[in-house]
């Protein structure tokens, strides 16, 4: 159940264009279909560096 709100919740989020910053352990906590909807993904890898990861094209 909490699968389906949180993609409902990720899909208006992107219609209404509005930013959410989710933080998580680890990318496979948030299901396929609603990382697809992320155009942009920071990854701290330690105190001192950001990694930055773009998605392609799509809009």
């Amino acid at each position: 159940m909490f699968t389906k709100v949180f993609g409902m919740l990720t899909q208006g989020f992107r219609y209404k264009q509005i930013l959410a910053f989710i933080t998580v352990p680890d990318k496979s906590f948030i299901e396929y279909q609603n990382r697809k909807l992320v155009h942009i993904r920071f990854e701290a890898g330690s105190t001192r560096t950001i990694a930055t990861e773009m998605s392609g094209g799509k809009a």
